[in-house]
């Protein structure tokens, strides 16, 4: 298995800049697989490094 993280309002913002999440009604996902235990949080942890790059998620945004 893999875990992926994403800050959807980091990723949205990207993409229409100025808009804002006030709520998720469903999640698509394309492609074959199998998917498990999708969490929606109100923050990241701290220790996250949703890139796998050795620094913390937190500490990249600082």
């Amino acid at each position: 298995w893999h875990t992926f993280v994403s800050d959807l309002q980091v990723d949205l913002e990207a993409a229409q800049p100025g808009v804002e999440i006030l709520e998720v009604n469903g999640i698509f996902i394309r492609g074959s697989g199998r998917v498990d235990d999708i969490k929606l949080l109100n923050q990241m942890p701290a220790s996250w490094d949703s890139d796998g790059d050795g620094i913390t998620d937190a500490e990249e945004r600082a």
